[in-house]
């Protein structure tokens, strides 16, 4: 979980200031800049359990099953994903948007800074 935290933050420290820059970041947007980095967190911890454990698991009765990281990843890259397109950070949302880039901070980073 520690890791996931730390990545959480590093995804924000990536994003919110090229965001920003580019006129896609406010105040009223850091909840869901926050949800898009705790859903990156989640999938990237999934996707190492995975790596180290492999897809399948035996269950109690010597079943082989379905990894339950498995629905873990697929659940968070999919929200993840679909924070992506909102900030317009896929290639397709992003060629929708009119961005003009800043010149100054705005008040949404002289507020959260870097958390």
């Amino acid at each position: 979980m520690a890791g996931s935290l730390l990545r959480q933050k590093r995804k924000w420290k990536e994003l919110a200031p090229e965001l920003e820059r580019l006129g896609l970041l406010t105040i009223i947007d850091g909840s869901a800049l926050t949800l898009l980095c705790f859903h990156y967190g989640l999938a990237v911890d999934a996707a190492k359990t995975l790596k180290e454990e492999g897809t399948t698991t035996v269950d109690e009765r010597g079943l082989t099953r379905k990894h339950p990281a498995c629905q873990i990843l697929r659940d968070n890259s999919q929200a993840f994903k679909q924070y992506m397109q909102e900030f317009g950070l896929s290639p397709s949302s992003r060629a929708r948007l009119d961005v003009k880039e800043k010149k100054e901070p705005s008040e949404f980073l002289k507020f959260f800074g870097d958390l």
